[in-house]
């Protein structure tokens, strides 16, 4: 059957054959580093959010901390530096916030844990308030609303 083909079918066919392998091969090679640099963004996302929850977990330990300080001296000492202390948390929260939403992982349980975190850290500020200006605040509930949140934020 080749024998009886023109030269130029003989070269087409020659040359048609190895054009469509490679067309294959060279496919099968992109999607492979496609699925690589997805896999990649995830874990890069994952890594931002995990620095991110790292760093805020240990600004909010330090505002705990120093908000039952300035509650545990009867508001006389200290003020300063639980303010300064809350834009710090502040700023931790914002990064966090961004990491959360390059997260995705929406409808899974890690995401709900996560959602759930951060809908207490949305009451932030009105604890802060009621720390700041309820005189029957007391140094054990400060601890205890920090604590709770931080330990959402860990868990």
């Amino acid at each position: 059957m080749i024998r009886n083909m023109q030269i130029r079918s003989k070269l087409i066919a020659v040359l048609v054959i190895p054009l469509v392998a490679l067309t294959v091969l060279a496919a099968l090679a992109i999607g492979t580093n496609v699925a690589r640099g997805v896999q990649a963004d995830r874990i890069n996302d994952q890594t931002a959010f995990a620095v991110s929850l790292s760093t805020l977990v240990h600004e909010l330990q330090r505002e705990r901390d120093l908000s039952a300080g300035w509650v545990g001296s009867g508001r006389d000492a200290g003020y300063g530096g639980v303010v300064a202390q809350q834009m710090a948390v502040d700023q931790a929260l914002r990064t966090f916030r961004r990491d959360v939403e390059n997260l995705g992982n929406e409808g899974s349980a890690f995401r709900q844990r996560v959602d759930e975190a951060v809908s207490e850290l949305n009451q932030l500020g009105q604890q802060r308030d009621q720390i700041e200006k309820d005189a029957g605040t007391t140094v054990p509930r400060t601890l205890a609303y920090y604590s709770g949140v931080i330990g959402h934020l860990l868990a």
